[in-house]
């Protein structure tokens, strides 16, 4: 990893926390949750003046832990995206890595730091980014106990790249619906994910757009006080 890329992650993290532990020590609410995730996502890359479309179905789970105010997450995912088999679209496995620290100054408020691993592998090469950046979510009750509205925005301002390639920008926004009706037992999820990636030109090839449109369902189970 680069070291200013390095510099930069710590230095969001350490902020962050030295926000939220004085915050989160003055509530005694924890809770931890863990939910099995299934995504069906649909890949559009626009490389060379063409348009190449890319489908497939990804499995994983996450795990959060909140206490008071702060919340810890923790997710993975991995699955294939299948193409035309075409040199310029071969069928590709991907693996997703993220993690964040969050802080809800209000119930229907959420902001954190993020950080993101992707690693995507085909006949042709294996592109691993590492990613790092904030976020802000919101929750709005719906007026049924323990069903809330979710939107969450991601960007990532510092990115690492293997090899020569570099993205000029890297966001995530994610809309949909949590059903949790206690403290104690199921989490329901369903949303609709947006990602986009920007790789500018390089010594390796032209610049290229990758654009990730993923539905999102989740089964799990909470366990809090």
């Amino acid at each position: 990893m680069r070291p200013h890329l390095l510099a930069c992650a710590t230095l969001v993290a350490e902020l962050l926390l030295l926000v939220a532990l004085p915050v989160g020590a003055q509530t005694r609410g924890s809770g931890f949750s863990g939910v099995v995730l299934a995504h069906r996502a649909e890949q559009r890359m626009r490389y060379l003046g063409s348009v190449h479309e890319q489908s497939g179905t990804w499995f994983g789970g996450e795990g959060q832990l909140g206490v008071g105010h702060v919340t810890l997450r923790v997710s993975g995912v991995t699955g294939k995206l299948t193409g035309d088999t075409s040199a310029v679209n071969p069928d590709r496995s991907v693996r997703v890595s993220a993690a964040s620290l969050s802080l809800r100054p209000a119930a229907w408020l959420e902001l954190g730091a993020d950080v993101a691993a992707r690693r995507v592998e085909s006949s042709a090469s294996t592109v691993v980014s590492r990613l790092f950046g904030g976020h802000a979510g919101l929750a709005i009750p719906l007026g049924v106990d323990g069903l809330a509205g979710k939107a969450m925005a991601v960007y990532y301002p510092a990115t690492d790249v293997t090899g020569e390639e570099r993205l000029s920008l890297a966001l995530s926004g994610e809309l949909g619906f949590l059903y949790a009706p206690s403290r104690r037992g199921i989490v329901l999820r369903l949303s609709y994910r947006f990602e986009r990636y920007d790789y500018a030109a390089s010594a390796l090839g032209p610049a290229r757009l990758e654009q990730m449109r993923t539905v999102v369902a989740g089964l799990g189970i909470q366990l809090g006080r």
